[in-house]
C-alpha cells in the first residue's frame, strides 16, 4: 500500500514538470535569397531610399514610374494625414468638453418663472 501511494505521488508531481524532448528542428534560417527576393530587396532597398525625399528632390532626381510613384505616394499620405489631424481634433474635443458656468439662485428663479408664464399662457 505505501508503495502504491509513493508511485502514485511520483506520477502525480512528474505531470506538473517539464519534460525535456530531443527533437530535430530543422533550420529555419534562408541561406541564400532567391532570385526573385533579390529582385524585391533591391527594389525595397529603392523604395526606403526615395520615399524620404522632399518633393523638390525627387523632382531633381526621380524621372519616369519612380517619380509619377512617389507622387501618388505622397498625395496619399497627406490625404492620410490630414484625416487623421481631424479625427484627433474631434477625439480632444469630446476629451476636453467646453465647460458650462452652473446658473445662479436668481437666473434659476427668473427661468422658473418664464416657464410659469409660458404655462399659463398656453391655448388649450
Amino acid at each position: 500500500m505505501r508503495v502504491a501511494v509513493i508511485l502514485s505521488l511520483v506520477v502525480g508531481t512528474s505531470a506538473f514538470g517539464v519534460s525535456r524532448t530531443n527533437h530535430v528542428r530543422p533550420s529555419t534560417s534562408i541561406n541564400g535569397l532567391p532570385e526573385n527576393m533579390a529582385e524585391f530587396k533591391v527594389k525595397s532597398d529603392r523604395w526606403r531610399e526615395i520615399k524620404g525625399l522632399s518633393d523638390e528632390e525627387a523632382e531633381k532626381q526621380l524621372s519616369g514610374d519612380e517619380l509619377e510613384i512617389f507622387k501618388t505616394y505622397h498625395v496619399d499620405f497627406k490625404e492620410d494625414l490630414e484625416k487623421t489631424k481631424q479625427v484627433v481634433n474631434m477625439l480632444m474635443k469630446d476629451l476636453d468638453p467646453v465647460k458650462v458656468q452652473p446658473k445662479g439662485k436668481n437666473q434659476r428663479k427668473r427661468d422658473k418663472f418664464a416657464r410659469e408664464q409660458a404655462y399659463s399662457e398656453r391655448d388649450y
